[in-house]
């Protein structure tokens, strides 16, 4: 156990680009497991696209390409492409205009031998789009079920740490008992060891009760997209409850 946290704290300071070991007085004072919040807000669906990174991502991409199709699109309309320079050897506002409209009809690029090949893009990009929008939905869809099973999750690790409370306060009002008939020469010692061992179990099983909810805690934070913590209050603020997110 001693190892393994020791570890944690290793991994915890480089991950806050700091050396390892920086971390090790914080993390080995620090005896209680973290509690997690009794409620947390999930918010509205249409927060948790605006928060989610891949989400975002997601939406991008399929903006991304739907405007390829546009692109493509516009490949079956004509390009008019004007030169620099007007060459005319006539001095008449008729052979100027003349002039002019003779370029301009050598400027027009139209697709008409290409129209086959422009269609087929066009059907490509409108099947990227169709990817585009599966994979978006598909993540929308991931990100609301992993919202909805980290808020069971939570829920349930609340419920069963309550339950392991009552049983540790059993065991432990049972432990006190033994001593007492032990003291009395009622049971043996043996009988003794086993309330001990029993105190002892409903304690280990209500601390894994505290961890497993602190990490369903943190679980539905980054189902969420991000976490949330007290705003930091000026020196004349008077305390808050309020909220924000990270």
């Amino acid at each position: 156990l001693e190892t393994n946290l020791a570890a944690a704290g290793n991994r915890l300071a480089v991950l806050l680009g700091e050396a390892p070991g920086a971390l090790q007085s914080l993390v080995i004072n620090k005896a209680d497991v973290p509690r997690a919040p009794d409620v947390i807000d999930a918010g509205l669906p249409a927060d948790l696209l605006q928060r989610r990174p891949d989400l975002v991502a997601a939406e991008r991409s399929l903006a991304a390409a739907l405007l390829r199709i546009g692109v493509a699109e516009a490949e079956l309309y004509p390009a008019v492409r004007l030169t620099g320079s007007l060459n005319t050897s006539s001095l008449s506002l008729f052979g100027l205009g003349e002039s002019i409209i003779s370029s301009l009809a050598a400027g027009v690029t139209a697709p008409i031998f290409q129209g086959g090949r422009i269609r087929a893009q066009i059907d490509g990009a409108k099947g990227g789009a169709d990817v585009a929008f599966a994979s978006y939905r598909k993540a929308v869809l991931s990100a609301l079920e992993d919202v909805e099973n980290a808020l069971t999750a939570l829920a349930n690790n609340r419920t069963r740490e309550a339950k392991l409370a009552q049983a540790e306060e059993a065991a432990s009002t049972a432990n006190l008992y033994a001593r007492s008939q032990y003291r009395a020469g009622l049971i043996d010692f043996q009988k003794l060891l086993e309330a001990e061992r029993s105190l002892l179990s409903a304690q280990d099983s209500r601390a894994s009760a505290q961890a497993d909810r602190a990490t369903a805690a943190i679980q539905l934070y980054k189902a969420l997209g991000g976490g949330w913590q007290n705003a930091p209050l000026p020196a004349t603020a008077a305390p808050t409850t309020d909220k924000r997110p990270l």
